[in-house]
């Protein structure tokens, strides 16, 4: 038994995305001529000083300066490459260098030498001592062997063992020599069973390629090249790497839409651009839509704005999206068949000579990829007989495209300035300046970049931007807008969340449908039988049936993530197989990375490709891998995913996202002689525009009365869909549609029939009717008085619920109602029961649910459980979610992480308990998910069944890289959890568990101790109530009574730790029912006029002369019986008490003790009451704040949340006034300090207070340290 490694080649060790990526031309000229140079200078006599300065060289110039620094003997290293420019910013790599042919160098065999053991040394003091968390990989050379070993490898199974970080502090602290540390870990490796994974690079071996003048012969050297890059080493983002975003691209596309985007706040907007140009196609086709005053021909053009400019605006923005996903379509297939065909330019068709217009684009749209070849017009025919026949309802015409404008109404020949940071070169390589036509503008910039959607491991011969076709996705979601409060998902997050999630519902319909017990994925592997063929096929159609949903799709991500997860599940069960003879597709490798789904020889470790040869055939391999992964892709996309969004945009992008999956396996017919590709399916049904939230009809609404008076059966609706689906001509379509929407009208018009609302009114009707027969035309007088009554009562309960049903008919929000009864019928069962989903999925929207207005009032009256006026949206999408799951179906969710630990979040909590199971939880702390929101992120995975007690959470800390896999770091550092708290979920580890138990034992919750807690003052116009010092002299000159209604005032950011610092704001105090106690019978404002007349003045001239952020001084919702008074407060007694007092905002405790009687603004809470120097002691010491930010929320810019009800849970020990003394004199000394010198180093006092603090709850010195260093 001893240490082994396993060896990896360097395109086995490569991110498979990365390795996918072409290298340019001119990286791989210079990689060899450095390589050469390094490789001749380079031999056996060179001292290892002499091998760290050619290989250092040899890093440098071939990759690494000026970008990130690389150190010789630092700190005792060979050399180190940092994360920056400078020997300051962290190291990323460690290295060890030893001459050639020395035994002290790492071999295969051989790997327990003094290389490894140096190695181990540096990355523990750079880990332990140095708290270095950013070490990516630890290499050994001798310029011919390079030993690569991943960071992790190290920290999994030599920074967690045990023997050896005992070694370290025995060598650290009792100051042993290397030689020591070198022995000692020498004797425990070869003790011990760990295998540690290295790549290795025989860098010798490459010379011949690099001298060889041939250049095709240099693709052996792109392994080579991306195995020493940053990317690789530094694992730095890569251009196929979904989860990053070329701005250049990106901005550029905005200049030629007329868009730009900008910065309000935290967000980031997309707007129409400042210096607006007619030739931009937003503008271009605002100025057709107002001269062809298409607006008013609209059936509902209120959709798209309130005014006439607003919805020339939106418009023209849908539109411009329509058109510019098609042609961004077209891009990625014009790049397909470019490298289907050997890179043949001929197939070659965005450009200007064969579009040199808007019409001539028109007619591509319409006439050739919406037309079989043969069917085509003559010149079209012959001018486009590369361009294949797609079937798809991209191209063609949506229903806003009908109504107001197609692309062909543009105008031709407006030119628009270039981008000031265009990608466009001039003939001498500068950047190009000028004007051109906006179309010809469009298709240069275009081709400044690569679109080939299916990456190979080649050498570009021109260097061009790769643009991933998930990155189109992260732009129009962009484009389309923060409004909805929506933010593209990472890659690396939509993966994970996909992976989890289908892996758990796969397990559970095999168990279903197999009557198995299988309790993971795993173990599922190993009961399942793959062998059989009629097994596999059986398999496959059970993971063909499972359902997909994503309420809130946005750019379709999840969608395609969890396609993509689909067929990798396949593949690991050993279930996928060809097409065309149902045998076992093991001759390749499938692996999600970065969100792609990438393909591998298994014998040559070579990227699957697939291409036409010179004669224009396919070889049979490849051409039945492409065939089965088309088609697996249309039969997963069909029955498996489905999406709702309110946004029609987002719903055009998601439908383009699905097509391009579609389109990346693309495959020529043997049919066709290999000359027209497969056609695409319609599988834009499967993605519907709606508002997930809000319906008519309820999920268990009774279908079966509709069905037996429909002609239509849930199996005719079924099959109508799957006809529209494969429909090979737009009549065919259309005449499916029309079946659809017949089935869909019957089913809403029966069901209408038995609606509660409707049948309520029936029968109150009926009873009215009567009614009016009998007693009302009685000649009795009492009977018919009583008779009188009723028929009123009557009247009003009909005139009730006819208002409610034309509210719900007539408003605004219901005309996006999504019917989920019966939108889906692949769903619903035979006999119309709505059955649910498997899964579903998603990154809803996040939207302060008092920010809705109308909207607001209608999801109160639906009943949501987990409805709150203070809440979020988001928590009605949690609870919608589970609606739509099948009985033991699956949610995950990633939202913001407020609901764990807010208020509005309890009734959220209390349903995950109550209603369903809650299975794990990974909680971002201090950890940004999404660039363009400052947010903290949770991810939740749910089963539709009751909790088991059994949650597994994980906090995911600031520090975690997200390089590294998300699933390992969640198996290390997940707890179990059995109770949760309503009060606020908290998610910790073992030892922060028992430790937050220790401190709330034998301890009373602050607020429930003999004090009262406030919050200062909230005027609804600051500006008016708040004073400098130099406006309340001004004020008392003019009048000296004034003084006494002018109190001094403070504000969050005027405190810091036990002490504040004035600076001269002062309060206008006119308590509300001031005015009525002594103005007797005069007028109210007269009176105050007469009485202060300069704070009169001084309030009345700056309410009419600022706006302020809400409705004003006068209208401000803030105010007391009159505008100059401020809001009614049954505390104005307190604030002139001595008081413990702090921000709502801050990164640490700022605890204050007010002697003086301060006012204050409602950025500030108080704390009136006994004991105040002894709270104080607690409130800032280290193991409050560590307590504190357990059950606080965050802002989600790094600082807590010190809210009051927060500060109520804090748990206080109750101890006799004579054990308060020492905490008391120590604040005491602290005070005194800081009221001589706010700025005074107390630091030495307050570590005695933490000390006795820690006596006080009982830690031992391991929880003292994590309370320190947390």
């Amino acid at each position: 038994m001893s240490i082994q490694l396993d060896i990896k080649t360097p395109a086995r060790s490569l991110n498979k995305a990365y390795l996918k990526e072409t290298a340019g031309r001119s990286s791989i000229e210079k990689c060899k001529q450095q390589l050469l140079h390094l490789l001749e200078k380079a031999d056996p006599a060179s001292s290892e000083d002499t091998l760290k300065d050619y290989i250092t060289d040899f890093l440098k110039n071939t990759w690494y300066s000026p970008e990130h620094a690389i150190t010789i003997n630092n700190e005792r290293k060979d050399f180190s490459i940092h994360m920056g420019k400078t020997a300051k910013d962290p190291v990323a790599v460690i290295a060890e260098v030893k001459k050639l042919g020395s035994s002290e160098m790492i071999t295969a065999d051989k790997p327990n030498v003094k290389a490894l053991h140096e190695l181990v040394l540096y990355y523990l003091q750079e880990r332990i001592t140095g708290g270095n968390n950013q070490v990516k990989y630890l290499l050994a050379t001798d310029v011919h062997q390079w030993y690569l070993i991943d960071a992790n490898e190290f920290d999994k199974k030599i920074y967690s063992n045990t023997r050896i970080k005992k070694l370290y502090e025995t060598y650290v602290n009792d100051k042993k020599d290397n030689p020591f540390f070198y022995d000692e870990l020498k004797r425990i490796l070869s003790e011990s069973d760990i295998t540690l994974t290295a790549t290795l690079l025989q860098l010798d071996q490459y010379q011949k390629s690099a001298a060889n003048t041939d250049p095709a012969d240099d693709k052996k050297l792109v392994p080579l090249y991306k195995i020493l890059s940053p990317v690789h080493l530094l694992k730095l983002p890569f251009a196929n790497d979904s989860n990053s975003l070329d701005k250049n691209f990106y901005d550029e596309l905005l200049h030629i839409i007329g868009l730009e985007e900008v910065k309000e706040g935290s967000k980031k907007l997309i707007q129409r651009k400042k210096e607006k140009s007619e030739a931009a196609l937003i503008e271009n086709a605002m100025i057709k839509i107002r001269d062809k005053d298409c607006i008013r021909d609209l059936p509902d053009a209120t959709k798209y704005g309130l005014t006439g400019s607003e919805q020339e605006y939106n418009i023209a923005l849908e539109l411009c999206i329509t058109w510019i996903n098609r042609i961004l379509f077209l891009k990625l297939l014009e790049a397909q068949l470019i490298s289907y065909h050997q890179q043949d330019i001929s197939y070659q068709f965005l450009n200007e000579p064969l579009l040199p217009d808007y019409d001539e684009l028109n007619n591509l749209f319409f006439q050739v990829l919406a037309e079989v070849p043969e069917n085509r017009r003559g010149h079209l025919q012959i001018k486009f007989s590369k361009v294949p026949y797609l079937n798809s309802s991209l191209f063609e015409r949506t229903e806003l495209e009908r109504r107001t404008i197609d692309i062909s109404a543009l105008d031709n020949a407006l030119t628009l300035p270039l981008h000031t940071a265009t990608v466009l070169k001039d003939d001498k390589g500068k950047r190009k300046q000028g004007a051109q036509t906006t179309l010809s503008y469009l298709f240069t910039f275009l081709d400044r970049y690569n679109f080939t959607s299916e990456g190979k491991a080649d050498i570009q011969e021109e260097n061009k931007t790769l643009i991933n076709a998930s990155v189109l996705g992260l732009i129009f979601e962009k484009i389309n807008g923060y409004k909805d409060g929506s933010f593209f998902t990472p890659g690396f997050i939509t993966m994970y969340m996909c992976r989890e999630t289908l892996r758990r519902a796969v397990t559970q319909k095999f168990n279903e449908a197999n009557g198995w017990t299988c309790e993971s994925f795993e173990a599922l592997q190993e009961k399942i039988e793959f062998q059989d063929k009629e097994k596999r096929q059986a398999a496959n159609n059970l993971i063909n049936s499972l359902t997909i949903c994503d309420p809130a799709v946005g750019s379709g991500h999840f969608l395609v993530s969890a396609l993509n997860e689909l067929i990798s599940i396949k593949h690991d069960l050993k279930i996928l197989q060809f097409r065309h003879n149902g045998q076992r597709i093991k001759e390749y490798s499938l692996e999600i990375v970065n969100d792609e789904l990438i393909i591998q020889d298994v014998e040559t470790e070579e990227l699957f490709e697939y291409t036409l040869n010179q004669k224009g055939n396919s070889k049979a391999e490849p051409q039945a891998l492409q065939e089965t992964l088309f088609h697996e892709k249309e039969t997963l996309i069909e029955n498996c995913l489905f999406g709702v969004d309110i946004n029609e945009n987002s719903v055009k992008i998601c439908r383009l996202r699905l097509w391009i999956e579609l389109l990346k396996n693309a495959y020529y017919t043997s049919d066709s002689q290999y000359t027209q590709l497969e056609t695409l399916p319609n599988i834009d049904i499967n993605i519907k525009k709606g508002n997930s939230l809000i319906s008519r009809f309820a999920l268990d609404a009774d279908l079966a009365p509709a069905l037996q008076k429909s002609k239509f059966s849930i199996e005719a609706y079924k099959a109508a869909v799957q006809t529209y689906r494969n429909a090979e001509s737009k009549e065919e379509k259309r005449e499916m549609e029309q079946l659809i929407e017949t089935i869909k009208n019957d089913f809403q018009k029966d069901l209408s029939t038995y609606d509660p609302l409707n049948k309520k009114l029936s029968k109150l009707r009926g009873e009215l009717a009567a009614f009016q027969q009998t007693d009302l035309f009685s000649a009795d007088t009492k009977k018919k008085a009583k008779a009188n009554k009723e028929f009123e009562k009557l009247s009003a309960a009909i005139d009730i619920l006819d208002k409610e049903k034309s509210d719900i008919k007539n408003n605004a929000i219901y005309k996006d109602a999504f019917e989920w009864r019966f939108m889906f019928p692949e769903v619903l069962d035979n006999e119309g029961v709505f059955v649910g989903f498997d899964v579903v999925v998603g990154n809803p929207p996040y939207i302060p649910l008092q920010k809705m207005k109308e909207e607001q009032s209608v999801l109160e009256k639906l009943q949501f459980e987990t409805y709150s006026k203070l809440g979020d949206i988001y928590c009605l999408f949690y609870e919608r979610g589970i609606n739509l799951l099948k009985q033991k179906g699956h949610l995950t969710y990633i939202t913001s992480n407020s609901w764990m630990k807010t208020q509005y979040g309890e009734l959220l909590r209390r349903y995950f308990t109550n209603k369903c199971n809650p299975i794990a939880l990974l909680n971002f702390e201090d950890t940004q998910i999404f660039k363009e929101a400052t947010v903290e992120s949770n991810i939740i995975v749910i089963q539709n069944k009751n909790w088991n007690k059994n949650l597994l959470g994980c906090a995911i800390k600031s520090d975690f890289d997200t390089s590294t896999s998300i699933t390992d770091y969640f198996i290390e550092n997940s707890i179990k959890i059995a109770e949760l708290d309503e009060s606020g979920w908290n998610i910790g580890n073992t030892i922060e568990d028992t430790l937050k138990k220790k401190i709330e034992s034998n301890s009373i919750l602050l607020g429930k101790n003999k004090l009262e807690i406030y919050r200062g003052f909230t005027t609804g116009f600051n500006e008016a109530f708040f004073i400098s010092t130099e406006t309340k002299n001004r004020l008392i000159i003019e009048d000296a009574k004034c003084e006494e209604l002018i109190k001094p005032a403070l504000r969050g950011k005027d405190l810091s730790k036990y002490a504040y610092t004035w600076k001269g704001m002062w309060l206008i105090l006119i308590k509300q029912g001031w005015t009525k106690e002594n103005k007797g019978n005069e007028d109210g404002e007269l009176y105050f006029k007469n009485k202060y007349p300069s704070v009169y003045n001084f309030l009345k001239k700056t309410g009419e002369t600022i706006t302020g952020k809400g409705k004003g001084l006068f209208n401000r919702d803030d105010k007391g019986d009159y505008w100059w008074e401020l809001r009614p407060c049954v505390y104005y007694d307190e604030f002139e008490k001595e008081k413990i007092i702090w921000g709502e905002l801050s990164d640490e405790q700022k605890f204050v003790l007010d002697e003086h009687g301060y006012y204050l603004n409602n950025t500030i809470f108080f704390i009136t009451g006994e004991n105040l120097r002894y709270l104080l002691s607690i409130l800032n010491s280290k193991l409050a704040k560590w307590y504190f930010n357990l059950i606080s929320t965050s802002s989600g810019m790094g600082t807590n949340r010190w809210l009051k009800y927060k500060i109520k849970q804090l748990p206080i020990k109750q101890i006799a006034v004579e054990a308060q003394q020492p905490f008391i004199t120590l604040v005491d000394k602290i005070l005194a300090a800081k009221k001589a010198d706010p700025a005074a180093d107390t630091s030495h006092w307050e570590a005695e207070i933490d000390e006795l603090v820690f006596e006080l709850y009982g830690l031992t010195e391991e929880e003292k340290t994590l309370v320190k260093t947390t």
